[in-house]
């Protein structure tokens, strides 16, 4: 029982880590690009 358990939880906190690395660092990317957007705006401005 504590071994399925543990497997299970395993499992789990794999596929959140899998499934929110990517979209954690599209979300990295995308803040980064908004910045930088921003301050070409306000630089020609």
């Amino acid at each position: 029982m504590n071994r399925a358990l543990t497997s299970i939880i395993h499992q789990i906190v794999t596929f959140i880590f899998v499934a929110l690395y990517p979209l954690m660092y599209m979300g990295f990317i995308f803040i980064f690009f908004l910045n930088f957007w921003f301050f070409m705006k306000t630089d020609l401005d």
